[in-house]
């Protein structure tokens, strides 16, 4: 007996016990529709390249007719080319990626505050009811962890601009601002350790360069008094070009920006030592003509919120 048959034969009476396993493997759910991408995206090319007539109404694929063989047999390139479509179906490589960039679905889910899957889900339904994704075409299926990305992506991107931007010779700013219910993260003072979140109102103030419109930063002060958010944009401008360059500032007509001693422009004009020329919004001053005919026919106000008059009384 040979070293072969000796092995064989070992093999046989060990653990195997002359028993034959034939272990099918099940395709899994990648598998099939891997598959049937395959499948569809080999009749879409098929449907899509030209066809020559090589006579008794049999026809070759464009595909098939290359330099190389140009003077072959036109039966021997159709048999070629059934068993490339029968044989390498199942073998061709997977579908490239995804690579279009969606910088305004990017900008719009940040505006309005979706989540990742939220606006994946708002996006494959528009592209599905578009026609662009199909049962056999998922070429522009946006996954929430792809759509995460470009959120990444075109934030480092504006932050990027932002930064730039600070040593552009500016001629004026503008600026704005709301209180926003913001989410911070605080620390118990008796045991130093534990931490919690807290939701709490805060001052937020945007900076624009202008012209252009160019966002530059933002600013949080404590409060909402012009001398503070005097404070927070010097020092954010301080050290740039633009604390040399300023000439125009622009703001809304409220008190607290155009007060003639503790007002937002007044206290930066102070702190750059020079004058400012006053771009200020009149649509706050609108409202003082009617307010002054209110409280001259119903009477004055007992609180901000309320009224002491007759009519002002009913008003909620």
């Amino acid at each position: 007996m040979t070293d072969k048959h000796f092995e064989f034969y070992s093999d046989q009476k060990g653990p195997r016990l002359m028993k034959c396993f034939n272990i099918v493997e099940t395709l899994t759910t990648s598998d099939v529709k891997f598959a049937e991408r395959a499948l569809g995206q080999q009749k879409l090319l098929d449907s899509s390249l030209p066809s020559v007539n090589v006579g008794a109404g049999a026809s070759i694929s464009a595909q098939t007719i290359t330099s190389d063989n140009s003077d072959c047999d036109a039966s021997q390139s159709l048999s070629k080319s059934e068993s490339m479509s029968s044989e390498e179906l199942f073998s061709q490589e997977p579908n490239e990626q995804n690579r279009i960039e969606w910088p305004n679905l990017a900008i719009m889910s940040e505006r309005y505050q979706l989540s990742d899957r939220e606006s994946a889900a708002v996006a494959n339904a528009t592209l599905k009811d578009a026609g662009l994704i199909t049962d056999l075409d998922n070429t522009y299926v946006i996954d929430k962890n792809k759509l995460r990305r470009e959120r990444e992506k075109y934030r480092n991107i504006i932050s990027e601009e932002a930064i730039f931007y600070k040593f552009i010779d500016f001629d004026g700013i503008y600026i704005d601002g709301r209180k926003d219910a913001t989410c911070t993260l605080l620390t118990e003072h008796d045991t130093q350790t534990s931490k919690y979140h807290k939701t709490e109102l805060q001052e937020h103030i945007v900076v624009v360069g202008k012209p252009g419109a160019c966002y530059l930063t933002h600013v949080s002060p404590q409060d909402g008094r012009g001398i503070t958010i005097a404070n927070e944009v010097y020092d954010a401008i301080k050290g740039t070009e633009l604390s040399d360059t300023l000439k125009v500032v622009g703001t809304d007509g409220t008190a607290s920006m155009m007060g003639n001693k503790a007002g937002f422009i007044r206290c930066l004009e102070e702190k750059l030592g020079r004058p400012l020329q006053w771009v200020v919004c009149l649509l706050h001053c609108n409202e003082l003509l009617l307010r002054h005919v209110f409280l001259e026919l119903d009477g004055t106000t007992k609180s901000p919120d309320s009224f002491s008059g007759h009519v002002g009384k009913k008003l909620n």
